[in-house]
């Protein structure tokens, strides 16, 4: 082998354990890299199983085409691992995470789609049957099949169905895990659910007559779109917790 062929390999094995270096920084340094960048990066990772990270070992590889050309993808790969380009990329999510069952903005709990969350303010059951009484002249009665009822058979029962009621509360957006969604928080539920104006009061026959199973009808917060900035704190919608 002549001395400029010796050279030569000397100067790609020293270029390649300066490449080989540069790339386990970046692998250590992003641990989600950009999506355009992770079908090279599994190639990468898969070059760097069978190439050493030290000159003399690298100039002890025989130099076949194949070793060659996989050395080369490396040079050119680190010559594309500048840190700022990489930080740029954001992370896009290709389908929304999964939601926590407990999650907050800020202090506010968001409602999660549970009917078991929800449930009746402390004095709501006895300002409703109280309403109907005034009514009706001192009597409880059935506002279904107008039946006379004693206090412990009143039942409350929402007139209009929950599905529809629910979207009288407000709307929120926020931005969970790279993904946007839309949702409503768990007080201004409540508030709707014991809205009087859509509270009546019916008999034990009368009120599981009605259509519609308990618990089906709740929404709890829905997927909306990839976040654009990849959840970080470029995105200006409000982060939950």
């Amino acid at each position: 082998m002549g001395k400029s062929q010796e050279k030569e390999r000397e100067e790609r094995a020293e270029k390649a354990e300066t490449a080989i270096r540069k790339i386990k920084v970046v692998l250590k340094q992003h641990k989600r890299p950009p999506l355009d960048k992770r079908k090279k990066l599994d190639r990468i990772k898969d070059i760097l199983k069978r190439v050493p990270d030290r000159k003399q070992k690298i100039l002890e590889i025989k130099e076949t085409r194949n070793a060659l050309a996989e050395l080369d993808e490396l040079l050119a790969f680190a010559a594309e691992c500048d840190k700022d380009e990489w930080e740029d990329v954001p992370e896009v999510r290709t389908k929304p995470p999964k939601l926590g069952s407990k999650m907050s903005l800020g202090r506010d709990r968001i409602f999660n789609g549970s009917r078991s969350s929800v449930s009746w303010y402390k004095d709501t059951r006895a300002r409703i049957i109280k309403k109907n009484a005034r009514q009706h002249k001192g009597k409880i009665v059935c506002e279904d099949c107008n039946s006379v009822l004693e206090l412990k058979e009143a039942q409350i029962d929402h007139i209009k169905d929950w599905a529809r009621y629910q979207n009288n509360a407000d709307l929120i957006y926020f931005c969970f895990d790279g993904w946007h969604f839309s949702g409503q928080l768990l007080d201004d539920i409540r508030a709707v659910y014991n809205d009087e104006d859509n509270l009546q009061v019916l008999c034990d026959s009368c009120n599981p007559s009605k259509s519609g199973k308990k618990g089906d009808d709740l929404n709890g917060p829905q997927p909306m779109y990839a976040c654009p900035y990849g959840g970080s704190d470029e995105c200006d919608w409000d982060k939950v917790e």
